[in-house]
């Protein structure tokens, strides 16, 4: 199948299958350059699939099984510097992730997809904190402390857990079905 940009040029193209996407498949900017490749089995992406920018530069790579993120991902800027870098187990962040977004770096863990145990982020440039907090399931615990650039702080506050949220938490949990 091939699909088109009112230019003229490839959007995307790919094979189908009952119905379903599958084998490779190639999306396209406007201008005709790549913008994602990657495979598909019954509709769901699998494999090894990669991201570019407009320039050709490479934007993202991850792969996944059955159509949920697996192992390592890594993205880019336009410079090629590693922005964010984690691993994906069955389709849920795991482990230690590390982003640097705009002025700042965060590095924090996941466990089941959601943040648990202490986050922080500092500032690039002035290499200072700009938050220090504390998560369990996804939910903020402990104190927060918020910077300014200068080493400053700008707010800080302190979350207690509660039996309704401790109820929430417990609900909350994820629970991974393996076969084999």
């Amino acid at each position: 199948w091939l699909y088109f940009w009112p230019n003229g040029k490839i959007k995307k193209r790919g094979e189908y299958i009952l119905n379903e996407k599958n084998k490779e498949w190639k999306y396209f900017y406007e201008d005709g350059s790549i913008q994602q490749n990657g495979n598909y089995v019954k509709n769901k992406p699998h494999g090894t699939w990669e991201w570019w920018y407009e320039s050709g530069k490479k934007r993202r790579m991850e792969d996944y099984e059955n159509g949920k993120e697996k192992g390592f991902v890594f993205e880019y800027d336009t410079t090629g510097k590693v922005i964010v870098k984690g691993e994906y187990f069955y389709g849920l962040r795991e482990g230690v992730w590390k982003y640097e977004i705009n002025d700042y770096k965060e590095k924090g863990s996941y466990i089941g997809g959601m943040k648990t145990g202490k986050w922080k982020k500092t500032y690039i440039t002035t290499k200072k904190d700009k938050f220090k907090g504390e998560y369990l399931n996804d939910i903020p615990i402990g104190k927060h402390v918020y910077y300014y650039s200068n080493g400053q702080i700008k707010t800080e506050g302190k979350y207690k857990k509660s039996i309704g949220r401790i109820r929430k938490i417990k609900r909350r949990n994820i629970k991974l079905k393996f076969n084999g």
